[in-house]
């Protein structure tokens, strides 16, 4: 304010203080200050907003289900114990003389399972125990341990060898994890951007209102000399209503103003703050920042929109959804192959049980005979005859669990298989259409990038133009502002030497407040210009020294 300005405000200060003091618009819920420039507004919302850490939280969950895709590989380890108490019936004497058998087994089983990432190969291991103990009279050991130790390896040879579901999970999920990344970048360039956009905007508001406030000022300043001039005679008293009129409705204006204020500084908190408790919410936002820097609008459109091509995190989301697309078509190309495995297996078995000496049925049932032909044969001098036998396990096999176990590891039972299997679905329409949808998503995916591409072109010519206007409505501001600075000063000096009137003086004073609102405007329109072209050029972080960690 010049220095005739100066004075006037001199003269009036008592009213001035009084007005200040009564008149004041207030801010209700801030108990302190706090000035903040737009770097440090930036760094909460980086570290404090909401938004952000939700992206985060994505972006780590996204983490979680890749290392979940990696587990199929992990090794699978199963035991599985049973006991069974069977009664079965016996149509044979030879199996159970009473017509029914009662065994009761016993098992321990053990599995191994993995799946390896070589070429979608399988490797499985058994361990099978079992002890039986029949009543059937014929066994030649009884209880009696069984053991089967098995190795079996599946090795595909066209369906899966190259490309598996579980592969394809993992690869999709990698890119998933990198889109949430992307996802991530895009809501902090969303954040940082709303950031500057509302710090600017508070600004604004805050300056508004201070001009509001002056304006206030100069109306209650020209009623005091309007009251001194009719108290002297050289006023008429009609021109005191135009001046109090003048003064309430400019009060008005500052009311309204104060309003806008607090409604960008809740927006501004809003993107700052972490919590409704933050003590963000007691503080009253002070911008110290005017004016925001621009180096981009000298370099030319094409190469902002090369070097935006390469930084647009949308386009970076349109490259990956294309990979995984891309995966997704090599998984549905491998369903169409036939499914043929090699599946070769190498086992052992092992046998081992306490002898049975109890005499079977049919020796039981000859021995009377024997016995008669004995009684015979004896007085004749004839050797004695013996009931023949169904004949004995070889003792290796005599013993108990150990015995099972030894003859499990000695090799002495061996079993050697090899195979292939073979599973072909005929024509395989649905997984031939699945590769047409990705193939449709493959054409769909490179147009959204044409029609990407084409809308970032578009945004970067629209902010470069935005900005070339608003230096130019602010260069015309600036110079509105002084010459109506300079009106004022003047239609004051010739009013108080009573050579103008009331009305021309408000009228200057409404003329200046409101060139000076023309360059606020200006000033704003400058700032967000300056924000949008660091949008569409994808360099809103990089301006703003953010970095993804």
């Amino acid at each position: 304010m010049t220095a005739s300005l100066l004075v006037l405000a001199v003269l009036t200060a008592q009213a001035q203080t009084q007005m200040r003091t009564d008149d004041t618009p207030a801010h209700a819920g801030n108990t302190s200050s706090r000035e903040l420039t737009l770097s440090e507004a930036i760094e909460l919302a980086v570290h404090a907003n909401l938004e952000v850490e939700i992206s985060r939280l994505d972006e780590a969950s996204a983490g979680a289900s890749l290392k979940a895709a990696r587990g199929y590989t992990d090794l699978n380890f199963k035991f599985q114990p049973d006991y069974a108490s069977k009664s079965t019936p016996a149509p044979s004497l030879l199996e159970a003389a009473n017509g029914k058998l009662d065994e009761h087994d016993e098992t321990g089983n053990f599995y191994l399972h993995e799946q390896t990432p070589w070429n979608g190969a399988a490797l499985d291991l058994a361990f099978e125990n079992s002890r039986i103990s029949s009543e059937n009279p014929f066994l030649g050991i009884n209880p009696f341990y069984t053991s089967q130790l098995a190795f079996t390896y599946t090795q595909p040879l066209w369906r899966n060898r190259e490309f598996d579901a579980n592969r394809s999970t993992i690869l999709v999920r990698a890119r998933q994890a990198d889109l949430s990344r992307t996802d991530l970048e895009l809501r902090l360039m969303d954040v940082v951007d709303r950031v500057q956009q509302t710090y600017w905007d508070l600004s604004a508001a805050r300056q508004n209102e201070k001009v509001a406030g002056e304006s206030v000022d100069l109306a209650q300043a020209q009623l005091v000399r309007d009251q001194n001039r009719i108290n002297a005679g050289s006023l008429a008293q009609a021109e005191l209503a135009a001046a109090q009129a003048e003064l309430a409705r400019r009060r008005d204006i500052w009311y309204a103003s104060a309003s806008i204020v607090t409604e960008q500084e809740n927006l501004l908190k809003q993107l700052l703050a972490g919590s409704r408790d933050a003590p963000l919410w007691q503080q009253e936002l002070v911008p110290t920042d005017q004016q925001a820097i621009s180096t981009a609008e000298a370099e030319p459109i094409p190469d902002l929109v090369n070097q935006a091509l390469k930084r647009r995190p949308e386009l970076k989301s349109i490259a990956i959804r294309q990979q995984i697309t891309g995966i997704e078509k090599r998984q549905n190309e491998n369903l169409v192959k036939p499914q043929v495995n090699l599946v070769g297996n190498y086992s052992l078995a092992g046998l081992g049980g306490k002898l049975n000496t109890a005499p079977d049925p049919i020796t039981q049932s000859t021995q009377p005979l024997i016995n008669q032909l004995n009684a015979i044969l004896g007085p004749l001098g004839e050797p004695s005859v013996t009931a023949p036998t169904l004949g004995q396990l070889p003792g290796a096999v005599i013993g108990g669990y150990g015995t099972d176990l030894a003859t499990l590891f000695s090799g002495r039972y061996q079993t050697v298989q090899a195979g292939l299997q073979v599973d072909l679905t005929f024509r395989n329409r649905a997984a031939k259409a699945a590769i047409e949808e990705s193939v449709i998503a493959e054409h769909r995916e490179k147009l959204e990038q044409a029609r990407e591409e084409q809308s970032i072109q578009s945004e970067i010519r629209d902010a470069i133009e935005a900005l070339a206007i608003a230096r130019q409505r602010r260069a015309a501001a600036e110079s509105g502002e002084r010459a109506a600075r300079e009106k004022l000063e003047s239609e004051t000096r010739l009013f108080e030497t009573g050579e103008s009137t009331n009305f021309l003086t408000l009228t200057r004073q409404n003329e200046y407040f409101e060139a000076r609102r023309r360059l606020l405007i200006a000033t704003l329109e400058w700032n967000k210009a300056v924000c949008r072209l660091q949008r569409s050029t994808g360099t809103t972080l990089t301006e703003n020294h953010v970095a993804l960690q």
